[in-house]
Formats: structure tokens, sequence, C-alpha cells
């Protein structure tokens, strides 16, 4: 019984290199390079790793997580108060400021 070699469609071959696009993105494709990333029946594979490349891989892993985390973080929090009043706000450019005259008494 013969088997029929697989070839992926269109849309995963295009899901592939934008899995490529986005690792070298992260800095990561000197780990993950396009040789290691195969498309096959069963979905996406990341091939194969020594130990050192694993650790090295982890390590960057890591730091991309961190960074990113760190940028959430900072999106997701609110600023104080006092923040926003020691930023400089400068009046629009015809702008007038008001002046406030003394109210004179009739008699």
């Amino acid at each position: 019984m013969a088997t029929e070699r697989y070839f992926p469609t269109p849309s995963e071959k295009a899901l592939r290199r934008r899995f490529l696009s986005a690792v070298k993105k992260c800095s990561l494709g000197n780990f993950i390079s396009a040789d290691k990333v195969l498309l096959s029946e069963y979905g996406l594979v990341i091939g194969e790793f020594d130990a050192s490349e694993l650790c090295e891989l982890t390590n960057q892993l890591e730091d991309v997580g961190q960074i990113y985390g760190a940028i959430i973080d900072a999106k997701l929090k609110e600023k104080p108060m006092s923040d926003l009043l020691v930023k400089s706000h400068p009046a629009p450019v015809d702008y007038r400021i008001a002046k406030i005259l003394p109210i004179r008494e009739t008699v």
C-alpha cells in the first residue's frame, strides 16, 4: 500500500511564513531557522534542538516574554493624578488668557 505525500495548502504556507517572520521580529531567527519549521499533516512541526540550543532558545523566549509583559503592564496601569499635573499643557495658538477685573462698587 502506497502512502501519499503531504502537500500544504496555500493558507498553511502563508501561516508558516508569518510564523517565521514573527520569529525573526523577536530575534529568534538564529535559533528557529526556516529549515527547522516544517508543515505536516499533523500541523506545524518545529525541528529538533540539542541541549545548548534549547537552553539558549528558552533564555531568549523568557527575555521576550519579560519585555512584552512589562509593556503590557505599563499600558494597563493607571497613572496617578500627580503625573498629569506635572505635564506641561501649552495653550492653543490664538488663545488669550482671560483677565479678572475687580468688581467696582457703585454708590
